[in-house]
């Protein structure tokens, strides 16, 4: 939302907002614990530490459903690139947010008034302007 808000105050300049909405990314976040300094650490720390600090990189094939960091980064990278405003990592997700805000239009249950103007409900046009864009650049290489 935040990000949206920006994209409104900012529109007419040449300063472009996104949100980057990611999935599971294989990171060493996990890990975060062990970066920390030693006076500064939690109770209970987190995965293996390395003798010159920080947990050691993680290896090995990706755990199922995760995203390469450096794939989630080019795609960060080509939505900013684009000046998307959203930026998804796993397009697999799709049933599951239309499902979600499908579950919020069907909560919307109170009819609007008999004299409401559904263009004053639009109060900023960037949702229609980021339709149009993306169906636009829908093919990228």
């Amino acid at each position: 939302m935040l990000m949206e808000e920006l994209r409104i105050e900012l529109a007419g300049t040449t300063i472009g907002t996104s949100a980057f909405i990611p999935g599971g990314v294989a990171t060493n976040l996990r890990n975060s614990e062990s970066y920390r300094p030693t006076q500064l650490r939690n109770e209970v720390a987190s995965g293996p530490a390395r003798p010159g600090g920080g947990p050691a990189p993680q290896t090995g094939p990706l755990p199922p459903g995760m995203m390469d960091p450096l794939e989630a980064g080019r795609s960060v990278l080509d939505g900013i690139r684009h000046n998307d405003l959203f930026i998804f990592s796993h397009p697999e997700f799709r049933p599951g947010v239309e499902m979600r805000f499908n579950s919020v239009l069907e909560s919307m249950l109170t009819p609007p008034p008999p004299n409401f103007n559904p263009a004053a409900a639009l109060r900023t046009p960037i949702y229609s302007q980021e339709i149009a864009h993306r169906r636009a650049t829908r093919r990228r290489n």
